[in-house]
């Protein structure tokens, strides 16, 4: 009799998916946690000081940059003159080899490493060479080899090199999939393997974390017993839904448990929505020069946004609205959104009507409130299916990344989110596009298909 030992078990799309994020997922652990040696080959990349989005995007660019030159990634603060220069960040707050981002300078009860999966290398580093580190983070951009070497650090001089992500020219533009995805993964495309890399390394774990987010107002909504508000409950989701789960056992592969890493998966938090829309207003959309405006497609509202949606043939469901303006806050409760459940987060949005960004605060308690705030909007943007958003946002993006999905069919009309700009998801700063003509297009588009030919043909059987 035939069992499925010898057959196999019946497949699915869904269970083929969930078996090549599992494989994606153990193919980063091996190369991010691998034991850290004197011929590892280093990737120094300098934590960009701007908002949460922005920095937390650019931290998992660098991790693509990491593993598509099969370098482990060791995060490092930004050379003081671009925190000085470009970001301005107050006097008293000074990222160092120990705390690299400043989002996290002061707080001492909310480590990086329980936000960021660290390399076995960072690890190694911050243990037994600390004051390398340190001098390595003190240097300026692009002199990390040459001040290793000249501390003696040969291993490091050797193997390392180092960027400064937020000037970095070549996550501006040049991002190619057939030269920074693996092969076995290309056919997912790069917002397949950005949303892996993204799950993989940005895990909000640990007590401290865990407790400030959970005790935070604005949550009880939504961890409350016979929960309200427009949120469904991750037990009453369907079945659909909960197969998404796997994007988290993705090491099981490995020794057939989840979590075997020894990190787990991370903080989410405990509800499913049907749409997620992003509707940010931000300081270069309240400064009054009409070019930040236009560039930034200032003047959106939510009854605009919704419209969109609509057009698209999403007309109810839950919603969970993510704004830094009461104006768009305003509108739902004037039930602009319905006939959707809507929630949103009980915050105060006042700090926000300003044209100075947010990482310019400087009160402790007031920066430790904004990150989050961002946070949970962050992570309950990420619990929709269909994300709604400015795709020159760091913010709606980053949130997208943190739910892997099934590529949508081509030509179909059920891709994972709408452009409020109209812009495509793109692995930059920002998605701005320099116009290219017609020409230059199909060049480019033949040289991808040249390094990566369609598979037409090449599976079917003899």
């Amino acid at each position: 009799m035939r069992v499925e030992q010898i057959d196999g078990q019946p497949s699915s799309l869904w269970s083929m998916h969930a078996t090549l994020v599992a494989v994606a997922t153990a193919f980063l652990g091996d190369s991010h946690r691998s034991t850290c040696g004197e011929r590892t080959r280093l990737l120094f990349a300098r934590m960009d000081c701007h908002g949460v989005g922005e920095d937390l995007n650019q931290v998992v660019r660098a991790f693509a940059i990491a593993v598509s030159q099969q370098r482990q990634l060791v995060l490092m603060p930004p050379s003081h003159e671009f925190a000085r220069e470009i970001c301005n960040l107050p006097p008293a707050i000074a990222p160092s080899a120990q705390q690299p981002w400043h989002w996290l300078v002061g707080l001492d009860d909310l480590k990086l490493d329980t936000i960021i999966v660290q390399s076995a290398c960072q690890t190694t580093l911050e243990q037994q060479r600390p004051e390398l580190l340190e001098a390595l983070a003190r240097s300026s951009e692009g002199n990390v080899s040459a001040v290793a070497a000249s501390l003696g650090a040969v291993d490091i001089a050797a193997n390392s090199r180092d960027i400064q992500l937020a000037s970095s020219k070549t996550w501006r533009a040049h991002v190619s999939l057939s030269r920074h995805v693996p092969r076995i993964f290309q056919r997912q495309g790069l917002l397949w393997w950005f949303q892996v890399l993204t799950t993989y390394l940005i895990r909000i774990r640990g007590p401290h974390w865990v407790k400030a987010l959970e005790a935070h107002p604005a949550m009880r909504p939504y961890l409350e017993r016979g929960l309200t508000g427009g949120a469904e409950p991750v037990q009453a989701a369907s079945l659909r839904q909960r197969l998404s789960a796997f994007r988290w056992n993705g090491w099981s592969v490995k020794c057939g448990r989840a979590g075997c890493d020894g990190i787990g998966q991370g903080w989410l938090p405990p509800v499913r929505f049907d749409v997620g829309i992003h509707v940010r207003i931000g300081d270069s959309c309240r400064m009054v020069r009409k070019r930040y405006q236009k560039l930034r497609g200032c003047g959106r509202n939510l009854s605009a946004a919704l419209s969109i949606v609509r057009g698209r043939g999403v007309h109810g469901g839950t919603l969970f609205v993510a704004s830094d303006s009461q104006a768009i806050i305003d509108e739902v409760d004037r039930g602009v959104a319905r006939p959707f459940a809507a929630s949103y987060l009980l915050i105060n949005r006042s700090r926000f009507e300003t044209t100075t960004p947010t990482e310019k605060i400087e009160l402790l308690a007031r920066r430790r409130a904004s990150l989050l705030e961002a946070l949970l909007d962050l992570l309950l943007l990420s619990r929709s299916t269909l994300l709604v958003g400015k795709m020159m946002s760091n913010f709606p993006r980053l949130a997208m990344q943190l739910h892997v999905q099934m590529p949508a069919a081509r030509g179909s009309n059920s891709s994972s989110y709408i452009a409020l700009d109209g812009l495509p998801w793109c692995t930059r700063s920002s998605c701005r596009t320099t116009p290219q003509s017609r020409g230059a297009v199909q060049r480019a588009r033949q040289q991808e298909l040249a390094r990566n030919p369609p598979l037409d043909g090449l599976l079917s059987s003899e």
